[in-house]
């Protein structure tokens, strides 16, 4: 069971983090489709369209899959050494 001040802390987490970024995306999304802001002239997905049919965006896409990528392939270097240098260790009796 939690506590009160538990819960307390949970509901202004919400309300100081969680809403406030969740708001914000939601308001980059509508204005994005041409639905809210100041430029809203109606609904389009005409920016959308534009930047997805550059091979810019796409060439981005890819380097930043290729880092991803090469850091998970790192990382799994590094454990796969560590675990190895474990089982080598002597142990002291």
């Amino acid at each position: 069971m939690r506590s009160r001040s538990g819960t307390l802390g949970l509901a202004l987490f919400f309300a100081v983090a969680v809403v406030p970024v969740v708001l914000s995306l939601l308001y980059a999304l509508l204005y994005s489709l041409g639905i809210a802001g100041l430029l809203g002239g109606g609904p389009t997905l005409a920016p959308w369209i534009a930047v997805l049919s550059r091979g810019e965006t796409w060439a981005s896409f890819g380097l930043s899959l290729w880092v991803a990528a090469a850091a998970c392939s790192h990382r799994r270097h590094l454990n796969h050494r560590r675990r190895r240098r474990r089982r080598q260790a002597p142990t002291a009796t």
